[in-house]
């Protein structure tokens, strides 16, 4: 083999060593930039899901609501349930039960009734009661009409009381039925006294009490045929009441 040969097999030789070398290092950057490529891909998912537990925490610290509400049930659930027994999840503790004094109602003071008195004292004569919607004839007038109160006997010039509490709104004075005082008790009844002369300190706005002396009898110019007497008329909401029904009731509702 002459010289020429020998560097011809030299130099096939060493193109196919380079070209070997070649394909390798295109074989190895080629898996290189594979697995550059696939470390990119995982830094990129692992971000992301870091992105999301970091964004759920802050949600979570900005409001406490959600994740209290949330692990609500799964304590209830997993209380409600021990060793496979079921527990209610209510309170079993019984309301405390109060004591005897806090059972206790504050007694209530008792009603007190309104003091209601005869207006001509102890032991009252009725001459001529209320007659209602009934006609009465007058003796004196000599004509029937309506007695729309009651005539109490008494001597001239004894003592009138007030039958209840209340407030003289008028005194006046009439052909018919002479001198005469108007009551207010406090029950919203109005009290007409005919045929009583009242006190000089008896007039319009003066509080009386019951029993209280609010005049004197001094008799009835439309009934002078009777004894002589007091005439009394009651009236509530407009309408007449009988006096006597007045004096022996409790309650005039």
């Amino acid at each position: 083999m002459n010289d020429k040969d020998k560097d011809m097999e030299y130099n096939y030789g060493s193109d196919a060593d380079e070209a070997e070398v070649r394909a390798k290092k295109k074989k190895y950057t080629k898996s290189f930039y594979i697995i550059f490529a696939l470390c990119l891909c995982a830094i990129g998912v692992a971000g992301f899901y870091t992105y999301s537990d970091v964004a759920d925490y802050m949600n979570k610290a900005k409001n406490p609501s959600i994740t209290q509400t949330a692990s609500e049930p799964q304590n209830k659930q997993a209380e409600a349930k021990v060793d496979g027994v079921t527990k209610s999840t209510q309170p079993t503790d019984s309301p405390t039960q109060p004591t005897e004094k806090e059972t206790e109602q504050p007694t209530e003071p008792a009603t007190q009734q309104a003091v209601k008195v005869s207006p001509v004292g102890d032991n009252p004569e009725v001459i001529q009661g209320y007659s209602a919607d009934k006609l009465v004839y007058f003796e004196t007038l000599k004509d029937w009409r309506v007695h729309t109160g009651t005539d109490y006997s008494t001597d001239k010039n004894s003592e009138v009381y007030s039958m209840a509490d209340g407030t003289v709104t008028s005194v006046f004075s009439g052909d018919l039925y002479g001198d005469g005082i108007q009551l207010e008790f406090s029950d919203g009844i109005t009290a007409n006294y005919f045929g009583v002369k009242p006190t000089d300190d008896i007039k319009a706005g003066t509080q009386v009490s019951a029993g209280e002396t609010i005049g004197s009898a001094n008799g009835v110019p439309c009934e002078q045929n009777l004894k002589n007497h007091i005439h009394v008329e009651l009236k509530k909401d407009g309408r007449y009441i009988n006096p006597e029904t007045f004096l022996n009731t409790k309650d005039n509702s």
